[in-house]
């Protein structure tokens, strides 16, 4: 039976083989078995995936992360995060904070026309002359980054930023030409810590959130444009909270009520009559206790030791009491009456501590690496610095310590950072001797041992009272094997004074009512407690969230950096912070904070919680506030996707991906899997979302394998029973073979439409670029507009001249590619695969490709933007000895469809009912293109036959010419029960299908 099978719509997108078997779907007419770098629109056609165009390599090409920064509809910046910088981009180029006249290179040092202003380390690139000759002549130094090292106020040696080699170049030039210092701006983020930054855009503030650290504040001061905008980092000033509740039976001593205080730990009278909690800490006979028990009443401390043991002031703060990641904690006091203040802690209590810098006093030990002995008496106990480590680098075992100038007794020693570099733990063992120390620090009196318990980071160690000693030191072991053992800071305490009991700390609020022992809170994040992982902001307050399970906090209103909790006389306002632990069975982190209509959606390893006031979202406030869990489908760890009007987020498993919204009618949440029919997609999991709107609405994915996929999505609806308007999966692959690691999404340069950033990595080299995904195209775009390369940008300069009697078109621009092969698209024509020798392409001109044809292009009066190039011609020209030409040089990648089996009745005209189980062949293939050329079409990719560019009148169409029509050919197949009709293009050409089928014959 003849018939014809159309599809002509494409907004089902790729279907994984376990749901191609959905016939009966009504999906099923609009889905695809195969969408490969391939993005079906809400329109319905299929058009290619756009090249990627290519910014740069990373800093020093490092691995890096993606954040977008969105300033105002004018600037929106894409972010370069790597080890230690961050880096901007506007567009397609990197954002620069000084031109550099120069008038001389020779041999690699660079002079200029005055003060340069560099500093060694410092990065610059060189902008293209405006003069044809003196962009040939600098072709070796275009388009790379360099290191500076500064030989005087006008000179400077370039260094190869990727390979560190000096460059050894003398080019001459007449025009003008300038060096421009990169614009960069250090950060605390190691590479270990890009992959959990997360960003709160709060107005014009971006804060940026990480577990190890203080949250930042990146700021833009905007140029002229967003080209020539600064931007600088620097801690939050956060004021006056969050806080942890006061420590039932834990009071705080102040040393005086304003300035730098000491502020000193005790603990409460014991009462007989009263109930304590498990973990209440009372003070009996001058000696501290923890009731060890709940409702323990009537027991007394020195007589119960199954109700009570003895604990330390400090014990109220944790098991080390204060330490020294705890300096920059804030503190509140109460101290009567109507007096709350606040301060900082500026330094741990010298009560009690060995001063090892006291005359006499020497370091001892052989953890002589890094920074040696010294560093562990330095006072920096949270280093992020080698140098502030004492290490021994490929040992079992080590130890360091003091030789004392008179005997001391020693109570305890708090040791930060302790480990090796692997994250190791670690035995432990503390010596005191009145003879020194042999070389491996074995003698001596052992007065603490931690036997099989290991340690990790930072503990206190209590010790035997055995005497007086000469020499104090503490030995460590690993259990198994050699390693680079290292500590930060060790501090040895005698009984004068309790460890981590005291602290100086800065009033930064009202003085202090009086010194008496006052309720006091701690702050809730810290070096010690970790810090904020994710945040949003909503009504006019910054909410954060991640660090201590179950809870959130959100900052007073329109004030998004003060935490105050109550007005100093302890009363609480509707604008004051909040501070809020979730009533939950389950103790989880919050991954991720989002807004939303109906309060603050916040997503949890064991869930999904709203914040909110009311059903009507009235403004949340300390007394208003609740949060419930709304639903289970638990989340990973990974920022979701806001898409319209849903949220979508990445399951805990992360091989779904759900559509989060609230039903209108019912106010219920739900969330249904998006990629039900399409579970290949996720194979490797996903990692990362982005989203953007235009030119299509498409949630971006990264794969862990590197992979990028893609999904176009719409809901219209806020009805639960209605399904998304359309939702098409598509996945891609790089032309250039990259894996993908990180990506963000924001405004484009022109910012009328949307851009998807991306950092990539070459798997051979390891080198990090910086990539941005180019315009889709439009109904109208021109043939030379085409962008369908990967890793492409414009050569800056170019040349025709003759060589071995050939004329030939050399690229310029290409030395960081030497070696490699390039695809190059101009004037709307494929010119092939060329490989880069010298930092040059050279294209030999043909029939299709002359001098008049490049003319005509010149004389076109046609704005090509970012694809302008440049040519000189040293050969007799026509018109002109210079020509202007869109050109594009990158990596070609394959774009391809293919249709699901066809099976309805009334497409296959069966009369005894639906095709499947019947064999059929398409004779003849239907394309409804536009704007298409250098197709391939067949029913199965291994037998194709590509599109011929001839018109019904027989004319062939121009190299530079697109077809727009029904496009009818035979099509190579036989009798089976498949007969899918597909297409692949694998050059750069533009390529979109309206419609596709073909026409059949089913047998009975």
């Amino acid at each position: 039976m003849r018939s014809n099978h159309l599809q002509s719509s494409f907004l089902s997108g790729e279907w994984g083989k376990l749901a191609q078997g959905r016939m009966d779907d009504p999906r099923y007419k609009t889905a695809l078995a195969r969408c490969l770098n391939t993005i079906p629109v809400q329109e319905g056609a299929a058009v290619r995936r756009p090249g990627l165009g290519r910014i740069g390599h990373t800093r020093n090409g490092a691995p890096a992360v993606s954040k977008s920064f969105s300033y105002s509809e004018d600037a929106s910046i894409s972010i370069e995060m790597t080890d230690g910088f961050m880096r901007f981009a506007d567009g397609d180029d990197l954002i620069h904070d000084a031109d550099i006249p120069i008038t001389s290179i020779v041999s690699g040092v660079v002079t200029t026309t005055s003060a340069h202003g560099l500093t060694d380390g410092q990065q610059v690139t060189f902008h293209t002359p405006e003069l044809v000759d003196d962009a040939i002549e600098m072709s070796d130094l275009l388009r790379r980054q360099f290191r500076v090292a500064v030989l005087s106020t006008t000179t400077f040696r370039i260094y190869d930023a990727l390979t560190e080699l000096p460059v050894d170049v003398s080019p001459t030039f007449t025009g003008t030409v300038q060096a421009s210092r990169i614009h960069e701006v250090t950060s605390p983020y190691a590479e270990t810590h890009l992959g959990t930054v997360r960003t709160v855009q709060a107005e014009d503030d971006m804060v940026m959130l990480n577990p190890s650290f203080a949250p930042r504040v990146l700021t833009m001061e905007p140029g002229n444009d967003a080209s020539d905008a600064a931007f600088s980092l620097a801690v939050a000033n956060v004021l006056d909270g969050p806080y942890l509740d006061p420590v039932t039976g834990s009071l705080a001593t102040p040393s005086g009520t304003t300035g730098i205080i000491t502020l000193t730990l005790s603990f409460s009278a014991y009462e007989a009559t009263r109930a304590y909690a498990e973990g209440a800490f009372v003070s009996d006979a001058g000696i501290g206790y923890r009731s060890l028990i709940d409702q323990n009443v009537g027991n007394t401390p020195a007589s119960s030791p199954t109700a009570w043991a003895v604990a330390s002031p400090g014990e109220a703060v944790g098991p080390s009491g204060f330490v020294g990641s705890d300096i920059g904690r804030l503190v509140r006091i109460y101290s009567g009456g109507s007096a709350w203040t606040w301060g900082k802690i500026t330094a741990l209590s010298s009560a009690g501590v060995i001063n090892p810098d006291i005359p006499g006093t020497t370091y001892i030990g052989n953890m002589t690496g890094a920074g040696g002995l010294a560093a562990a008496f330095d006072g920096i106990y949270v280093p992020t610095l080698n140098e502030h480590y004492a290490r021994r680098s490929n040992t079992r075992q080590c130890w360091v310590g003091l030789a004392l100038p008179t005997p001391s007794d020693l109570q305890s020693v708090v040791i930060y950072s302790l480990g090796t570099e692997g994250g190791n733990p670690l035995r432990v063992r503390i010596h005191g001797s009145n003879t020194p120390p042999n070389s491996n620090g074995e003698n001596g009196t052992i007065v603490y041992d931690s036997g099989d318990e290991q340690f990790l980071g930072t503990a206190t160690f209590q010790c035997a009272n055995l005497g007086t000693w000469d020499y104090v030191w503490a030995r460590f072991t690993h259990p198994s094997s050699n390693a680079n053992i290292q500590c930060a800071e060790i501090q040895f305490f005698n009984t004068s004074a309790a460890p981590g009991a005291a602290v100086e700390v800065q009033i930064l609020g009202p003085a202090l009512a009086n010194t008496s022992a006052a309720v006091w809170r701690l702050g809730a994040y810290s070096d010690t407690t970790g810090w904020p992982t994710c945040g949003c902001y909503h009504q006019g307050r910054l909410f954060l969230g991640g660090a201590i399970p179950n809870r959130w906090d959100a900052s007073k209103s329109n004030d998004i950096y003060n935490f105050e909790p109550t007005a100093a006389n302890g009363t609480v306002a509707d604008n004051n912070a909040v501070s809020y632990t979730f009533n939950a069975t389950d103790r989880n982190s919050i991954f991720w904070m989002r807004p939303s209509q109906q309060g603050v959606i916040c997503g949890t390893q064991g869930g999904e919680w709203l914040i909110r006031a009311s059903e009507n979202n009235n403004n949340i406030t300390p007394t208003s506030a609740q949060a419930h869990r709304v639903t289970k489908y638990e989340c990973a760890n990974a920022e979701p996707a806001v898409s319209g009007l849903s949220t979508v987020f990445i399951q805990r498993h992360r091989r779904r991906t759900i559509e989060f919204i609230s039903d209108i009618y019912s106010g219920k949440w739900f969330g249904p899997d998006l990629n039900e029919f399409a579970k290949q997609m996720t194979k490797s999991g996903f990692e990362e979302l982005a989203s953007v709107e235009e030119l299509a609405p498409i949630v971006w994915a990264r794969r862990a394998d590197g992979r990028l996929v893609g999904m176009t999505y719409r809901r219209i609806s806020m009805y639960s029973a209605e399904p998304p308007k359309f939702l098409a999966w598509h996945q891609h692959t790089l032309g250039h073979n990259f894996d993908v690691v990180s990506i963000s999404a924001g405004p484009a340069s022109d910012t009328t439409i949307d851009a998807l950033n991306l950092i990539v990595k070459d798997r051979g080299s390891g080198i990090h670029y910086v990539e941005y995904m180019r315009k889709l195209t439009e109904e109208e775009d021109e043939m030379w507009a085409a962008n369908f390369l990967d890793g492409s940008f414009t050569p800056p300069a170019a040349n025709i001249e003759t060589e071995s009697n050939y004329t030939v078109l050399k690229l310029y621009g290409f030395a960081e590619f030497e070696g490699q092969d390039r695809d190059v698209w101009a004037c709307g024509q494929d010119l092939g695969r060329f490989t880069v020798a010298d930092g040059v392409i050279k294209i030999p001109l043909t029939d299709t490709l002359t001098r008049e044809i490049m003319a005509a292009y010149t004389t076109a009066a046609t704005d090509y933007g970012d694809m302008a190039c440049t040519v000189r011609c040293d050969v007799e020209g026509v018109g002109t000895d210079q020509y202007t030409i869109p050109v594009l040089v990158g990596s070609t990648y394959t774009s391809e469809g293919q249709m699901l089996r066809p099976n309805k009745q009334e497409d296959l005209r069966t009369p005894e009912g639906p095709g499947f189980g019947k064999t059929k062949r398409s004779h003849l293939v239907y394309a409804l293109l536009h704007n298409s050329r250098g197709g391939s079409f067949g029913t199965r990719f291994d037998k194709l036959r590509p599109m011929k560019m001839v018109s019904d009148g027989g004319r062939t169409f121009d190299v530079d010419e697109a077809f727009s029509g029904v496009y009818t050919a035979p099509l190579e197949d036989a009798y089976t029960y498949d007969s899918q009709p597909c297409w692949r293009v694998t050059r750069p050409y533009p390529f979109t299908v309206c419609a596709f089928g073909a026409a059949l014959n089913t047998e009975e």
